[in-house]
C-alpha cells in the first residue's frame, strides 16, 4: 500500500516523531526522525557518564544535536 500526493505536490523528504510506519507509504522518498528523537535512540544506548572516550564523543554529539541551526544543516 502507498499514498499518492496530489498533483503539484512534490515531497522532497519526510521528517517526523518516533512513527516509523509513515516511511512505508512513501518508500522513495527519504525519511529521517526529528532532532529530538535522534538523540533519544543514541542516548538509549549510553550510560549517564559514559567511561570511554568514543562514547563520551557520542554522548557529546548526541547533546549537540538539539542545538543545531537550521543554516548549519543545509549543504553548501
Amino acid at each position: 500500500m502507498s499514498l499518492k500526493p496530489k498533483k503539484g505536490i512534490h515531497i522532497q523528504s519526510i521528517t517526523a516523531d518516533d512513527f516509523k510506519g509513515i516511511a512505508q507509504f512513501f518508500p522513495d522518498i527519504p525519511f529521517q526522525l526529528c532532532q529530538f528523537h535522534q538523540q533519544q535512540t543514541i542516548r538509549r544506548y549510553l550510560t549517564r557518564k559514559p567511561k570511554s572516550d568514543t562514547a563520551r564523543t557520542l554522548k557529546k554529539l548526541a547533546d549537540s544535536i538539539l542545538h543545531w541551526k537550521k543554516r548549519s544543516l543545509k549543504h553548501s
